[in-house]
């Protein structure tokens, strides 16, 4: 059942060409054991310094405003020192201040972990989630981390202006080909579909990293692919679906190995270009812009992958020298790891309203803030229930809660600290947001 209650009325008017859009560019990157000793990888074979300096050249080269990794070391005494000196050495002493990081996340007690650094003049993070347990409710090899951004729209907080809301996961899914490998990957993306089915639903979600498969056809991809539930379903934005190890028709996919032979005591893996074990996949709404999103054709990029490298290291010269990144990349790509990133572009639209404001919506909401209370205003044919939640600038959830409707105006007593604060309102598996600042 919905009221109508006319409060006054919006004239819009909204031109196509005017519109415009926001770049973010998004990045996956195994980086080899960041600052953690294991087996044949240490201080001297993987020496943490040289590959600070690979990964700002690289970094500078690409300019994410996502930059996703994985086998991020954990520190026996600080766990997260690693990730803290890789902040410090590729962004702060460089001057970019401007990219946090996510918060570190570990689980089962794993030496390498994933990690998140992110431009927040350009998105900010609303939360994190760290998934532990597979489809069997058993322990996975290591644990997948969901950051959900909100892209920072100039005007954020204005009345009429909204955001959009995306996920990215980053993993690092179990390696080898045993049948056992193929299904604990299995069982562990069986079980991240099962938390976006229940928890996130139809969404803007991009899903990266190293996912150690020869084909696509692993039950583990297929999860991705055909869940029963289309709405949340991945789909690869190059459509290139296949076996893909040791095959050369998807060479201009491959990302490891960056080099031909076992290297630096064997810490690095060789072998040459011939598997696609990184890669970035997207939802529907992402391929069609249905929630504000759009990927970019043609932006889906491997640096130091000019196709025409097939079983061989990307520093040959033969058949012909790899142009394809300049020269002090290409050795960076090479001296850093075994694999090459994968990036990927999506845009925003800057529009004062948002597709999600003026198109399915038959009623509009705003909020303001003064004296401890929360004050919602509601026009046009409101339903009956609302969920509301409130998060702060650091992602924390101060409030949740599921509204019944019974006027236009709702007020919630809700003190709050001083600062900026998201307001989001969800009905029907569409949510809009709104920004305010207490003071």
């Amino acid at each position: 059942m919905f009221r109508y209650i006319h409060l006054f009325l919006f004239i819009i008017s909204l031109s196509v060409g005017a519109q415009s859009y926001d770049t973010i560019r998004i990045m996956t990157y195994n980086l080899l054991y960041y600052r953690v000793n294991f087996e044949q990888c240490t201080n001297t074979t993987n020496n943490p310094n040289n590959k600070d300096n690979y990964i700002a050249t690289i970094f500078d080269h690409v300019k994410p405003d996502i930059f996703i990794v994985q086998e991020m070391g954990v520190n026996p005494g600080a766990f997260d020192g690693p990730l803290v000196t890789f902040h410090q050495n590729i962004f702060l002493n460089r001057g970019l201040t401007h990219y946090k990081r996510a918060n570190f996340t570990r689980s089962n007690n794993s030496n390498i972990v994933n990690a998140c650094f992110y431009n927040s003049s350009k998105v900010e993070l609303k939360s994190q989630f760290l998934l532990t347990t597979g489809s069997n409710n058993q322990n996975i090899t290591r644990g997948i981390d969901f950051y959900t951004f909100y892209y920072k729209h100039p005007n954020l907080g204005q009345p009429g202006v909204d955001t959009v809301f995306f996920t990215c996961i980053g993993m690092h899914l179990k390696a080898g080909s045993t049948q056992s490998d193929i299904t604990q990957r299995q069982f562990a993306l069986e079980a991240v579909m099962n938390h976006i089915n229940n928890n996130i639903g139809q969404a803007n979600i991009l899903i990266m990293g190293d996912f150690n498969m020869n084909s696509s056809s692993e039950p583990g991809f297929q999860a991705l692919l055909n869940h029963p539930n289309q709405n949340i379903r991945f789909y690869d934005p190059l459509n290139s679906l296949g076996t893909w190890f040791n095959n050369s028709t998807y060479a201009f996919l491959h990302t490891q190995s960056t080099r031909l032979n076992q290297t630096n005591n064997n810490c690095f893996v060789g072998g040459g270009l011939d598997d696609r074990y990184d890669m970035i996949l997207i939802t529907d709404p992402i391929r069609n812009e249905s929630k504000g999103m759009k990927y970019v054709p043609n932006s889906y990029k491997i640096p130091g992958n000019d196709g025409l490298r097939f079983k061989n290291f990307i520093t040959s010269t033969n058949p012909v020298p790899n142009t394809s990144v300049p020269p002090a990349v290409l050795t960076a790509l090479y001296e850093n790891s075994d694999h090459l990133p994968v990036y990927l572009d999506v845009t925003v639209m800057r529009s004062n309203l948002s597709i999600s404001e003026f198109s399915h919506k038959k009623w509009k909401w705003n909020v303001s803030y003064t004296d401890g209370q929360l004050k919602f205003l509601l026009d046009g044919l409101y339903p009956d229930n609302i969920d509301v939640s409130v998060t702060d600038m650091t992602g924390k959830i101060v409030y949740r809660a599921r509204i019944g409707v019974l006027e236009n105006e709702i007020k919630l007593n809700m003190p709050l600290a001083k600062g900026m604060y998201i307001v989001n309102v969800s009905e029907s598996g569409q949510s809009t947001s709104r920004k305010i600042i207490v003071y």
